[in-house]
């Protein structure tokens, strides 16, 4: 059976990424800071192993054996996350990471400072030398309540 560990994978949209996972019959390993938090979440099929994003050790240690790495992350942790899963998926001879990105991820978006992180995350998997997959969703309706303040909602597009 192959091993796919989740970078990221207790999140909104890692969570579901490994449940699919587990039914499609992979064995998944999740990297978590918090175990009991993790196994609550995700149940008792997926592997937790205890550690962080943002240290080389924890990602190097959580992928070795693994044959694909998948990585969810946002915020302040993605660029040092991505850059440490691309080096462990490396070490551990993984034939392919895939990488949950944005729609909007373009240079002329780099103003932005998530969008700037994700660019140069996809970068970093591009320049890897390993098969990739980066999706680039448009929306996710779980994200909408983000939105709204009291009776208020921010509108997107141009008004």
């Amino acid at each position: 059976m192959e091993t796919i560990l989740v970078v990221g994978g207790t999140g909104m949209l890692g969570a579901p990424v490994v449940a699919q996972l587990l039914r499609d019959g992979f064995h998944v390993r999740v990297l978590s800071r918090n175990p009991r938090h993790a196994a609550a979440r995700l149940g008792e099929d997926a592997e937790i192993v205890q550690g962080d994003a943002v240290r080389p050790e924890d990602v190097q240690r959580a992928a070795r054996g693994c044959t694909g790495v998948h990585v969810s992350l946002s915020g302040e942790v993605e660029a040092a996350g991505v850059q440490n899963a691309v080096r462990a998926a490396q070490s551990a001879g993984a034939e392919r990471i895939t990488y949950l990105s944005g729609a909007t991820v373009k240079p002329e978006n780099a103003w932005f400072p998530q969008t700037r992180r994700k660019l140069e995350a996809e970068n970093e998997i591009r320049n890897s030398g390993l098969v990739y997959t980066i999706f680039r969703p448009t929306w996710f309706l779980e994200s909408l309540s983000l939105y709204v303040r009291g009776k208020r909602a921010f509108v997107f597009g141009k008004q």
